[in-house]
């Protein structure tokens, strides 16, 4: 599944290691569904079936991608070098980012984090156009007023 090539760096077989990822993952959504998902009655079909019939067929599908990766002769390969990484961290800090301000809502309110985050998105892609700075926190002001005084919706 991974070796290490002076090369290229490290190589993994992408469907071998796509289905385990992600057999892992059913596995703990599958043990995680009763304690996330309460039911009130012991019918048959509840608040968990959809669910667990959705990560059963992942599950099964990630064995499958398993068994055929190891039984297929033609292997695909990805792998980790410094081009990867550094291709690769741009998402990752982005989702960094957006967790950061689903976590700050709740300390700091939506219109302060929403501020903030527009900052750092515009401040992420390097640009230099103070333009965007007003329209992105300008969108933010409108869509909090839009919520809060139209929609009578609270926000945090």
């Amino acid at each position: 599944m991974i070796k290490i090539e002076k090369q290229n760096g490290i190589r993994i077989d992408n469907n071998l290691f796509s289905g385990v990822l992600f057999s892992i993952i059913s596995l703990t959504l599958w043990f995680l569904v009763p304690a996330q998902i309460k039911i009130r009655n012991t019918t048959q079909i509840n608040a968990q079936t959809f669910p667990k019939i959705i990560i059963g067929i992942v599950f099964i599908s990630s064995a499958l991608l398993i068994v055929t990766s190891i039984l297929n002769r033609e292997k695909k390969y990805f792998y980790i070098n410094k081009r990867f990484i550094e291709n690769e961290l741009r998402p990752f800090i982005m989702a960094t980012i957006i967790l950061i301000y689903v976590f700050s809502i709740q300390k700091i309110g939506f219109i302060i984090s929403s501020f903030l985050l527009c900052v750092v998105i515009v401040r992420f892609f390097n640009i230099k156009n103070k333009n965007y700075y007003l329209i992105t926190c300008g969108s933010s002001l409108i869509i909090s007023f839009v919520f809060i005084k139209l929609l009578n919706v609270l926000l945090p």
